[in-house]
């Protein structure tokens, strides 16, 4: 096509572009500058694998425009079960993700490339419930019995299988751990009393308790160091588009900073996400995070090592903390003065 055949289709078309873009300001209150840049978004896919307080950060920051905002049209998605959800992003179904660290380690030790970003807290945040009619009082109680857990190899699994050692218990010999499918079908088949005992944390864990669950042992109780909520991606991403992990990592920190500082709102969105618990199990569920997570979410190396540590794989003694976390955005963040601008702002 000739130029002055496309400067002609240009005038033809122009009224229509400007009168497209007053439509997008008079009704959805989209600024020009918000259109011109929604060209210019990359499309990115982020997963979590539970709708847990640990993984809201990532829907938090979709539903506030924060990830607009950093130049990002995000999709956030539930994939269940770490295992699967790791696979998949190893596959390049999806970009992050939020989900448990042992199988990334795993991941890691079969020759993938994930990588570490970030991680919401470094102790392990899973609990231990039991049916209330299960006779149940201590971890030496669970000889015999059946406990839940959402999949092998998650973080419940893998926190329940530490339990049960401390105690002198043989996973899988003196009890039997059955896999239910996800947090919410532990705490049903509790209920239902398909199972004896869970391993789950969270949200979950509450609405266990609402419903006469007790809690036997806990990650934080028995300083279990463990990586939580943590966030990953791939080595083949960040070398393909550093720029953009860099955009993402600053949008989720912002989101942090949002959650922390903004109640209602946030509130609101986490009722959402949690499939609409009732607000007697969002409000306080919603004050215990916001006190917890960091604003900087940097994962400690002796959490990371320490997982390591509890491989039965050789090839996990040649490995180092920065071999399977990249450090580097969040210590660029925190050099940046980012940080301390966003909680001046808001006067934190």
């Amino acid at each position: 096509m000739s130029t002055s055949s496309r400067r002609a289709r240009l005038i033809t078309y122009w009224p229509r572009i400007c009168a497209t873009a007053c439509l997008l300001v008079g009704v959805y209150g989209i600024t020009l500058d918000e259109f011109a840049g929604a060209q210019e978004r990359k499309k990115i896919v982020v997963a979590y694998v539970a709708a847990s307080e640990q993984m809201i950060i990532p829907a938090l920051a979709q539903q506030t425009g924060i990830f607009h905002k950093h130049g990002l049209d995000a999709q956030v998605v539930l994939v269940s079960g770490s295992p699967r959800n790791v696979q998949s992003l190893i596959a390049g179904n999806f970009d992050y993700t939020m989900a448990g660290v042992t199988p990334l380690v795993r991941a890691r030790l079969n020759g993938a490339d994930p990588v570490i970003l970030a991680a919401i807290a470094n102790y392990s945040t899973q609990q231990i419930i039991v049916a209330p009619q299960a006779g149940i009082r201590k971890l030496d109680d669970l000889r015999g019995k059946i406990v839940g857990v959402t999949q092998y190899g998650s973080e419940g699994d893998t926190f329940l299988r530490m339990a049960l050692k401390s105690a002198g218990l043989r996973p899988d010999v003196d009890v039997t751990i059955f896999q239910t499918g996800g947090g919410a079908n532990t705490v049903q088949a509790l209920a239902a009393g398909k199972i004896h005992a869970g391993a789950t944390g969270g949200s979950n864990a509450l609405q266990a308790k609402r419903l006469g669950a007790l809690e036997i042992a806990s990650g934080e109780e028995m300083k279990i160091l463990a990586l939580a909520g943590t966030l990953a991606t791939t080595r083949r991403k960040i070398a393909r588009d550093r720029q953009e992990v860099a955009n993402f990592m600053r949008a989720f920190v912002e989101a942090i900073h949002f959650f922390k500082t903004i109640r209602e709102a946030s509130i609101r969105i986490m009722q959402k996400f949690m499939a609409g618990l009732p607000i007697e199990i969002v409000s306080p569920l919603y004050n215990e995070t916001k006190d917890r997570l960091p604003a900087l979410p940097m994962p400690m190396k002796e959490a990371i090592q320490s997982v390591l540590d509890r491989e039965t794989d050789p090839k996990a003694r040649a490995l180092q903390p920065a071999d399977i976390a990249d450090f580097s955005f969040l210590q660029e963040l925190e050099k940046s003065g980012f940080l301390r601008e966003l909680y001046r702002s808001s006067g934190r």
